[in-house]
């Protein structure tokens, strides 16, 4: 049944924790984000951390964006994201100042910021990518 004039359409909202996501791992914890730096560290892969929330449009709007990047170079960056939300992670997103989302920070496999940037932005995304393949060499 449709909903009568002057009701709202209720809307589903996107979760990027769906299968569709699979090559983006979502950090949860602080453990967790260790266990990601020790994997770049052990497989000389440089990881893209992307800081975002639920409730945050250009979040889901870069969201596509992000999980063809993530197949394209999973073989050299472990693309990762961080629900700035989530209690668990509030120390991980207070260590990197996150105050907009997105938020993306790019690592070399040593854990040396490569590049931050804020904003749901594709040129930024393509160019912090490259400088993550050209730190592998």
């Amino acid at each position: 049944m449709s909903p009568s004039l002057g009701q709202a359409t209720p809307r589903r909202l996107i979760s990027n924790s769906s299968p569709m996501f699979s090559d983006i791992k979502e950090i949860k914890s602080p453990s967790q984000w260790d266990d990601i730096k020790a994997e770049s560290s052990s497989s000389n892969k440089s990881i893209l951390l992307n800081f975002t929330a639920a409730w945050c449009p250009p979040c889901r709007m870069i969201a596509p964006v992000l999980q063809k990047l993530a197949k394209e170079h999973s073989d050299g960056i472990l693309f990762c994201k961080i629900d700035i939300d989530a209690p668990e992670t509030t120390d991980i997103v207070a260590d990197h100042a996150v105050s907009a989302v997105p938020t993306f920070i790019g690592f070399d496999s040593t854990g040396s910021i490569v590049n931050t940037f804020s904003g749901a932005d594709k040129a930024a995304l393509d160019d912090t990518i490259g400088k993550l393949l050209v730190s592998k060499t």
